[in-house]
């Protein structure tokens, strides 16, 4: 963890009958001391009458482990040495290695095991994996998000698409007197595409209201982007604008491309 001030834990300090410190996450630290340095300052931990810590560093917040903790949130966080409360039984080893954590499990195990032969049985893990399956929940969260907005693309494709050639239909007489008076092919689909094109702008903006509106209700949960990135959502109505063309330039196409006589026996 980066350290913001003050220091970080010595051997010193993980002794028993040391004196009490503690390290705190920057959130913390401008709770406990607003305005002014942490380090040095006494922290009450417990029941009134126990004895002071003292802070003697400030790290940069993290995401809380195994709490994945929405982004509005402050990341309060104190961390002690581990013989100053040799009473948890909650406690786990963490080796750093260069190579593939996967190959050296077993000397890690067995290493382990001949340290504290007392413990019926040690195992290891790699950090990622564990990490991993903590993720999965949300991870799934985002597929099935990303499932249903695939699935609300083609209906609103099919959609565009039913609703442009049913525009174009309705309009086959225009297009063929449009033809007969010398109009050309490019000039009947860009006058069809304009049109339908006023329409899916019409639907971005109330959809961009929507987004708006729903981004800041999910804003907290979001992490690594925020609610109103412009990228996702320039994306989102190129998306939206590149199928809403497609969709009307097809049927204005096969329109345009009938013969005026055609055109007007058809409508007859």
């Amino acid at each position: 963890m980066r350290l913001i001030q003050g220091r970080l834990f010595t051997a010193d300090d993980n002794r028993k009958n040391a004196p009490l410190v503690a390290v705190v996450s920057e959130s913390m630290a401008r709770g406990v001391s607003p305005g002014q340095p942490a380090v040095g300052k006494c922290l009450l931990m417990g029941t009134p009458g126990s004895p002071c810590v003292q802070i003697v560093g400030v790290v940069a917040d993290a995401r809380l482990f195994p709490q994945i903790r929405p982004t509005g949130l402050p990341s309060l966080a104190c961390y002690f040495p581990l013989e100053q409360h040799a009473s948890s039984t909650n406690r786990a080893l963490l080796v750093r290695t260069t190579e593939d954590p996967s190959l050296i499990l077993q000397t890690v195990r067995q290493d382990a095991q001949a340290a504290a032969p007392d413990l019926p049985y040690v195992d290891a893990y790699v950090f990622d994996e564990l990490f991993m399956n903590m993720l999965k929940p949300w991870r799934l969260g985002s597929l099935v998000f990303v499932v249903f907005g695939t699935l609300s693309m083609v209906i609103a494709a099919v959609g565009l698409a039913l609703i442009g050639a049913y525009a174009v239909t309705r309009r086959t007489r225009e297009i063929g007197i449009r033809s007969a008076l010398g109009a050309q092919p490019r000039q009947l689909v860009g006058l069809v595409l304009r049109r339908s094109l006023i329409v899916v702008l019409g639907g971005l903006a109330v959809g961009l209201l929507l987004a708006w509106s729903g981004g800041r209700a999910i804003g907290a949960q979001l992490f690594g982007i925020s609610s109103g990135d412009a990228r996702v959502i320039g994306a989102a109505m190129c998306a939206v604008l590149g199928i809403g063309a497609f969709a009307a330039w097809v049927p204005a196409r096969r329109a345009a491309a009938i013969e005026p006589v055609v055109a007007l026996r058809i409508v007859e």
